[in-house]
């Protein structure tokens, strides 16, 4: 399980004081709104290059990695969103893809909790993105019924850590 953290900085933010103190403050939506176009744009290029430079990796330790980065990272006392760029099949050692893809979730489930790998996502709003691809060297299309059962493990994962909303992609649109 491997993480890094690509930009951390958090969104820039005012907030409301009442009337008079909002009229005679420094801080105004529009003068925070170039910071704010300023951060969106590190975003989407720190993105874009990181997905320009792709290479594709024999296991994908997505449940350990998830979970790791959720309790150093995460905490309940600011809004978070958390962002994912993956098919969400888990194939490594501590769940090999053949079992992720056969065992039943509820198996599943029972391993991750018995391993104490549920993600800590107190309030966090997850978006998972590239899912619904095989995870062969070409990448087909994945039958309806897996992808179901896979968005149904995650979805069930992420909400048992406490996230306030989850929505899985098979591609990079954001609401």
């Amino acid at each position: 399980a491997h993480s890094e953290r690509l930009i951390d900085r958090c969104i820039p933010y005012c907030p409301p004081k009442g009337f008079w103190e909002d009229l005679f403050s420094d801080c105004t939506g529009g003068l925070i709104l170039n910071h704010k176009r300023i951060l969106i744009a590190d975003i989407r290029n720190t993105t874009r290059e990181r997905l320009d430079k792709f290479t594709e990796l024999p296991y994908s330790d997505i449940v350990t990695t998830v979970a790791l980065v959720s309790r150093e990272e995460l905490s309940g006392k600011k809004d978070t969103e958390v962002f994912l760029f993956s098919d969400l099949i888990e194939n490594s050692p501590f769940m090999p893809g053949g079992e992720f893809l056969m065992l039943p979730n509820e198996d599943l489930s029972k391993r991750v909790n018995e391993n104490q790998l549920v993600p800590r996502l107190s309030g966090a709003k997850v978006h998972v993105f590239g899912v619904g691809r095989s995870g062969t060297a070409e990448r087909a299309a994945l039958p309806i019924e897996r992808l179901n059962k896979i968005e149904a493990f995650w979805s069930e994962l992420f909400k048992e850590g406490g996230s306030a909303s989850v929505s899985i992609s098979q591609n990079l649109a954001v609401e």
